[in-house]
């Protein structure tokens, strides 16, 4: 039964966001990304690692639930990051502004970025910081570049301070 609720809860998040975001975002019952025990994952493992343009829905159910990606999520969305570019997964104004909102700074997001840094999909999303790392569609910027994830951490953490200078 709780996991009736769990994927019912699911649901109602991502159409409660469809609703917000505008028609054009309706999601598919199967590109719903989905608790599965401790870890986020596709709704339908076969449908979705198929369509890029629910990706990022997997991110954003990640920081919403504090509940890390899976690690077949990362490995299926790096093996095909490669063949596509920004515009697959921020095609919309609706979704760049979406985008733009759930990168606000809170709990959970650096991981999220870090996730997705990893799998490539950060790089797709960023071409010009990635450079040739993000065409040929590998996961990595230049060796130990991880200032701008540890700048969001960074602001993540701030509101936890007591005072602004620490």
């Amino acid at each position: 039964m709780s996991d009736f609720l769990r994927r019912m809860r699911t649901a109602v998040d991502a159409f409660a966001r469809a609703w917000r975001d505008g028609p054009s975002a309706v999601p598919q019952a199967s590109s719903i990304p989905i608790v599965e025990g401790p870890r986020i994952t596709f709704a339908d493992a076969n449908a979705s690692p198929e369509n890029p343009a629910t990706w990022l829905a997997v991110f954003e159910m990640s920081v919403e639930r504090a509940t890390p990606v899976s690690r077949k999520v990362l490995e299926t969305i790096g093996e095909r990051a490669g063949q596509y570019s920004a515009d697959t997964f921020l095609s919309t104004d609706a979704e760049r502004a979406r985008f733009l909102r759930w990168l606000r700074p809170r709990p959970g997001l650096t991981s999220a970025l870090a996730d997705m840094r990893a799998s490539g999909l950060l790089g797709r999303i960023f071409p010009s910081y990635y450079g040739a790392a993000s065409r040929t569609g590998t996961s990595s910027a230049p060796p130990g570049d991880d200032h701008p994830i540890a700048a969001v951490a960074y602001l993540e953490n701030l509101p936890r301070e007591a005072t602004l200078t620490g």
